[in-house]
């Protein structure tokens, strides 16, 4: 899946997050400093020029995105002593606002160590995420969701997608998932976020149906991303704030753990990635 994708998907993070924060203040817990700043990145072992977005937070009644922080020095270190440094938005994209690219393309590898580090007006924001192996996707199938057919209307969205993979036993397992129709990133709600344990998934990902629904002649691609201990954290955290419904009984929301060190929110997220498409026909 082109770069494109990625930066869809980590907008969409963003976007969740804004959602829940217009309905009850969420006080970001950072040092005092001139600029209170979130922090997302995604690396995989594709071959590919990578990303990390930096973006600033906004006050609560301010209204508009966060604004994108564009003075920052942004490198990536592995285990090894590698160094691979990311430049501002080098295309002048304005839709690529607070991102920067790695200058080389490279490709995680699993087992590896890789330290993400920001350096902004005398402050540094670092994260270490390990790359974890990922099971591969065995194969897709379709079925239809006969519930949704009997009530679907023109878009005719019943059809399921079926994944089948092996998960490794012996290892506690964490997993994150895109589905995307006719390339677009897609989600049963917008505040939807996929990312599971062993447990959710009764250990065993053959016959895992898809929340997203599609119809004859669409495109379907599910990605099946590796998570650590510490991604799954975060994005548990994060269902876990956009679920609460602020009722009397509800305990008060709190900011998902970050891997992030310095005051930044956000994630580093280093995972392994694989991937499957059919046409549904």
């Amino acid at each position: 899946m082109k770069i494109a994708n990625y930066i869809t998907n980590l907008l969409m993070y963003l976007t969740v997050i804004l959602t829940f924060s217009c309905e009850e203040v969420v006080i970001i817990d950072l040092p005092e400093t001139e600029r209170n700043i979130v922090i997302e990145g995604l690396l995989t072992d594709e071959l590919t020029s990578h990303y990390v977005r930096v973006s600033q937070v906004v006050d609560f009644y301010e209204t508009g995105s966060f604004p994108a922080v564009s003075d920052a020095e942004v490198f990536v270190e592995t285990d090894a002593g590698e160094v691979f440094r990311y430049t501002y938005n080098p295309t002048g994209d304005s839709l690529l606002a607070g991102y920067y690219f790695s200058e080389l393309e490279y490709a995680g590898k699993p087992g590896k160590l890789y330290s993400l580090h920001v350096k902004l007006g005398g402050l540094e924001f670092t994260a270490i995420d390990s790359m974890v192996r990922v099971a591969p996707i065995d194969s897709l199938s379709t079925q239809i969701n006969e519930h949704e057919r009997a009530n679907a209307g023109a878009d005719s969205l019943y059809w399921e997608v079926v994944l089948y993979a092996s998960e490794p036993p012996e290892v506690k397992n964490y997993y994150f998932f895109n589905f995307y129709r006719n390339g677009q990133l897609t989600r049963d709600e917008i505040t939807d976020v996929y990312a599971f344990d062993d447990t959710a998934l009764s250990g065993s990902l053959d016959g895992l149906a898809s929340p997203v629904l599609y119809a004859r002649g669409d495109t379907a691609t599910v990605e099946m991303m590796s998570l650590t201990r510490r991604g799954y954290l975060y994005y548990f955290d994060l269902v876990n704030v956009l679920n609460n419904d602020s009722g009397l009984f509800s305990p008060p929301p709190t900011n998902p753990r970050s891997n992030i060190s310095g005051g930044a929110a956000g994630i580093w997220q280093v995972s392994a990635l694989s991937r499957k498409q059919l046409v549904i026909k």
